[in-house]
């Protein structure tokens, strides 16, 4: 791994994480799952098996992995998987099975139109992956029952979901999704499987400010390495000269986040 691609170290208490010089995207999911806690409701439990569908660099893999017994973590894009595969033998963390894979509805090649959180799946991508169905992938590790689902695979979660033959052990499962076509359809598909399901994309302010209170060294350290563009974006909402830097937490907003519980 070329250190020079790279911000100093990340910390967020007893964890590691590395995000990478000039992939916005890493530092929104650092600040956005650890400190905004976008993914709030699911309450982990010690023997939970964990499955991370999109799993980018890590950050929430490993966030699981020291509070659960076992993450299955599924990143498709290459340079993303790298940087995960980093972060996580950082941590040294044994519990993790990484699987270079996207998900599908069907075995197939894919290619993507970018690297980080935001890079799709798209006709004409010019770095590609290997896609199989979860069943397959699962099946692939031998591990004990899926309890908690988490997926953000840009816009592939209807493909996905679809190939899943068993949600039975699930208790929780949390989406993001990106356009209102695939907000209704995982709705329906959650809802269908027997979870209640809610939207929850709006940030807890407060829960924001407490974990900012409680690793102020962490949150201005990336933020210093990233300009401060967190800090710039929540003042110039504030002043009311644009949106939330969380783009689920606009109302207007393609991008949600589900979060089912079965009921």
């Amino acid at each position: 791994m070329n250190s020079s691609t790279l911000l100093i170290e990340a910390r967020y208490g007893d964890l590691i994480f590395y995000l990478r010089k000039g992939i916005i995207s890493d530092i929104w999911a650092f600040e956005g799952l650890l400190f905004a806690d976008e993914y709030y409701p699911i309450k982990l439990e010690e023997n939970d098996v964990v499955l991370d569908v999109g799993a980018n660099i890590g950050i929430y893999t490993i966030f699981c992995a020291a509070r659960v017994h076992q993450v299955i973590s599924i990143e498709p894009e290459p340079g993303n998987f790298v940087i995960l595969s980093e972060n996580v033998k950082t941590n040294g963390l044994s519990n993790v099975r990484l699987l270079n894979y996207a998900v599908s509805d069907k075995s197939e090649n894919v290619g993507f139109d970018s690297t980080g959180a935001t890079a799709k799946i798209t006709s004409n991508g010019k770095v590609s992956s290997k896609a199989e169905t979860l069943d397959t992938l699962i099946k692939m590790t031998g591990s004990p029952k899926i309890t908690v689902l988490k997926m953000d695979i840009e816009g592939y979660e209807v493909k996905a979901l679809s190939s899943l033959s068993d949600f039975q052990s699930i208790r929780e499962i949390i989406v993001e999704t990106h356009n209102r076509e695939l907000t209704t359809l995982t709705t329906q598909i959650l809802s269908q499987q027997g979870f209640l399901v809610k939207d929850v994309s709006r940030v807890k302010r407060k829960k924001v400010i407490k974990n900012v209170l409680l690793h102020p060294k962490s949150f201005l350290n990336v933020e210093k390495a990233n300009d401060y563009l967190t800090i710039k974006g929540v003042l110039s909402h504030i002043l009311g000269n644009g949106p939330s830097v969380v783009s689920a937490d606009n109302p207007n907003s393609d991008q949600r986040i589900l979060y089912g519980r079965r009921v």
